[in-house]
């Protein structure tokens, strides 16, 4: 009797392993692919909903941030079809103005980085375009954005200049949820403005992904560290400052100030049309990926072994109560042969997905909040439920379990 139950207990904590295994590498993937299935958006969107009672929308920004509206800066200028008939005006970002401006932060090269948040459409054009295209390609430490398979007119002449500022969505929604490290070998402009900074490099082998050696996720579910509400906070600061009135009303000034001396600056609509929804609500593109740089800065997409070995822990723990059928589901099963009930427990099956989705989600708010690390909760429960229900009605472990 002893060699038998010494032999089940090593096929149970065999089996408990090799799952715990699987089902690490099975969260990995699914939290890295290129788009969500909603289990970890749902859980920290509700949070972050919540969160804002806490924290103050209005906290000021950092020194070392620096937004630039563009939103009152427009420019009426003609827009042809295809084949080169005039189609009528459309108002856009004032070149010149910007032109001016990104001159001002050449002469003085003493910022950080600049993030540009502004399209360049193609079949709309400016007599600036071409020295404007020329200054960004003269700068160091800039950065302008693209979609995946975008078409601007700046693809050839600032191709070194530009990133990706895509994000993921998830099935039911279009709205941004997370940022991809790269996609197609594009980097997006939060990582690339890290990784220029830091000196970092990426590189991945197979499913994994590593930065400067480090196990990373190639997704980044950001923390909302900064939530800029309007042009002041609550302290007097500014949140913003708009291009043309607030600051090259006074070049001379502009030239000499230290505004701009060692910042990091993001340039673009700060009000009117570029609000994405968020797990915090409506923000500026320049605001979500600033948020994202930060959250990079912080190395949030890098992942701790603490964090993989409480997985593992819960994974096995999980696998073992499944293979020693002391589940929730095993036990529901196991009452309902004895009554000679049939049919399957419905009722067993969501009653145990939600206990196993529920203290994933509570895991998994752990981590957000304390290293900003966000992983998969659908799949990987669902997953666990799959193996739960398949062990439940498994003669082979019925075997085992009469051994």
């Amino acid at each position: 009797m002893k060699i038998n139950y010494y032999k089940r207990y090593i096929f149970i904590t065999f089996y408990s392993l090799a799952t715990a295994i699987i089902l690490l590498l099975v969260s990995y993937i699914a939290t890295n692919i290129g788009v969500s299935f909603s289990g970890e958006t749902d859980i920290i969107g509700k949070s972050n909903y919540y969160l804002k009672r806490v924290i103050s929308k209005n906290n000021p920004i950092p020194d070392s941030l620096l937004f630039v509206n563009i939103s009152y800066d427009k420019q009426l200028t003609d827009i042809y079809d295809e084949d080169g008939f005039k189609l009528g005006c459309i108002d856009i970002t004032n070149r010149q103005s910007l032109l001016h401006f990104l001159d001002i932060l050449s002469h003085r090269n003493d910022y950080k980085f600049v993030t540009l948040d502004v399209r360049f459409e193609k079949g709309i054009e400016t007599e600036y375009d071409s020295m404007l295209y020329a200054r960004i390609a003269s700068m160091e430490r800039i950065a302008i954005p693209a979609t995946h398979n975008s078409q601007t007119t700046y693809e050839n002449s600032l191709k070194n200049k530009t990133r990706l500022s895509d994000y993921i969505t998830t099935f039911f929604s279009n709205n941004y949820h997370k940022f991809e490290i790269e996609r197609d070998g594009m980097e997006s402009i939060p990582y690339f403005m890290y990784k220029s900074i830091n000196n970092n490099k990426h590189s991945s082998y197979g499913i994994f992904h590593f930065d400067n050696g480090e196990l990373c996720n190639r997704t980044l579910f950001t923390y909302p560290h900064i939530i800029p509400d309007g042009l002041y906070a609550q302290d007097g600061s500014r949140n913003y400052y708009n291009l043309e009135s607030d600051l090259l009303i006074d070049e001379e000034a502009l030239l000499n100030d230290n505004l701009l001396a060692n910042k990091y600056i993001f340039i673009g609509d700060m009000v009117l049309n570029d609000n994405h929804e968020t797990t915090m609500g409506n923000m500026p593109g320049c605001t979500i990926i600033a948020n994202a740089f930060i959250s990079f800065m912080h190395r949030q997409h890098v992942i701790p072994f603490t964090v993989i070995m409480i997985l593992f822990i819960i994974y096995f723990v999980f696998a073992y109560q499944i293979y020693s059928r002391k589940s929730i589901y095993a036990i529901i099963v196991e009452w309902r042969n004895k009554k000679n009930k049939k049919n399957f427990p419905i009722i067993g099956i969501i009653l145990s997905w939600f206990t196993y989705s529920f203290t994933l989600s509570a895991v998994c708010l752990i981590f957000y909040y304390t290293c900003g690390i966000a992983y998969d909760i659908l799949i990987t429960a669902t997953l666990i439920q799959l193996i739960d229900y398949i062990v439940a009605h498994s003669s082979h472990t019925t075997n085992l379990e009469q051994a």
